[in-house]
């Protein structure tokens, strides 16, 4: 059976347990440098009365001689994370949450809901977000009781529209969608929740600006009641010139160490969901993308899931080895999306 993974509806069921880990009664933002971390805190309503506080911070590549920059804001509702990725150097702004472990017991995953972005704004192609799970938790007597191995990743795309903001999108990731590292010296080992110290939000090594507003994250006690709405490719944005947007934005990411194949995966699904829903397209077209874009089983294998669903996308823009020279050789479309 099939878990989900994937893009859901604002009909999505809320329980008495769930709780928004960015609700601010009060928000404190410090300033922001290249070369340091920047805290500030955030107290949600059902957290005032006992004082327990999450924490956070911005982490800009200037720690690697890069001259990225980001900044928090509070928005309404939610925050505002925005700022600029420069690739020389760096490549990357990230923004933490810390203390939240004991407010991610007995929940299932945890729900984004977010503004969409302007497809002219981010070069006409989702924008990913990495979605890491840090833990105190290691492996007893394995090798991989390292830093490294201390880590769960996946990742969210942001939806395009024409404007920015004009519709609203939410994404859940059930806990099981959080994938530890490959490297052999890491066990394969369940999550333990109990165990967080940290959640991170980033965008890594896709350049220009960006304005991500999420209006809340929450930890859900069980799935949304509805889900896989997606939203429409905007009117006048060319379905084959969005799928090689979005196949070069992974083409760069999958070049860096470790491939970075849960933001591409979530690229290509997201590009997907969009061209599928969108009107007007070919219905052998919808039937590829609809199949392709299903959630992946899990636990989550996502280097063999992106490079499936390139496949998928490449097909559409360029068709066959026979029809075309591939994609990376030639610009241009000549497959289904043609």
């Amino acid at each position: 059976m099939r878990s989900v993974g994937c893009l859901v509806g604002l009909a999505a069921a809320v329980v008495s347990a769930d709780t928004n880990l960015i609700a601010p009664e009060t928000f404190t933002y410090l300033g922001a440098a290249a070369n340091m971390t920047v805290y500030y805190e955030l107290e949600s309503e059902s957290q005032s009365t006992s004082g327990d506080l999450v924490t956070g911070s911005l982490t800009l590549d200037g720690v690697m001689g890069g001259s990225s920059y980001g900044s928090i804001e509070t928005a309404d509702p939610g925050l505002l994370f925005s700022g600029y990725v420069d690739l020389n150097a760096g490549g990357f702004v990230t923004f933490s949450l810390r203390g939240i472990d004991d407010k991610l017991s007995n929940t299932a995953g945890l729900v984004f809901e977010f503004d969409t972005m302007a497809a002219s704004e981010v070069s006409q192609a989702p924008l990913a977000f990495s979605t890491d799970l840090y833990t105190s938790t290691f492996d007893e007597g394995s090798e991989g009781s390292s830093f490294k191995c201390s880590i769960f990743s996946s990742a969210i795309a942001i939806p395009v529209t024409q404007e920015a903001g004009s519709d609203i999108g939410q994404w859940y990731l059930p806990f099981d969608a959080f994938e530890r590292p490959s490297s052999p010296s890491c066990r394969s080992a369940s999550l333990d929740l109990s165990g967080i110290t940290e959640l991170s939000i980033g965008n890594i090594y896709q350049e220009g600006d960006f304005a991500l507003h999420l209006r809340s994250l929450t930890a859900v006690s069980q799935a949304p009641a509805s889900f896989n709405l997606p939203i429409p490719l905007p009117e006048g944005l060319d379905a084959a010139d969005f799928v090689q947007s979005a196949l070069d934005r992974a083409e760069y990411l999958n070049s860096k160490e470790g491939g970075f194949y849960q933001m591409t995966y979530k690229i290509f699904q997201q590009t997907s969901l969009q061209i599928a829903a969108a009107p007007g397209i070919d219905a052998e077209v919808v039937s590829v993308l609809t199949a392709a874009a299903e959630p992946i089983e899990l636990p989550p294998d996502y280097r063999a899931a992106s490079k499936e669903l390139r496949a998928v996308l490449e097909g559409l823009v360029c068709g066959s080895f026979l029809q075309c020279l591939p994609c990376y050789l030639r610009r241009g479309s000549c497959g289904l999306l043609a």
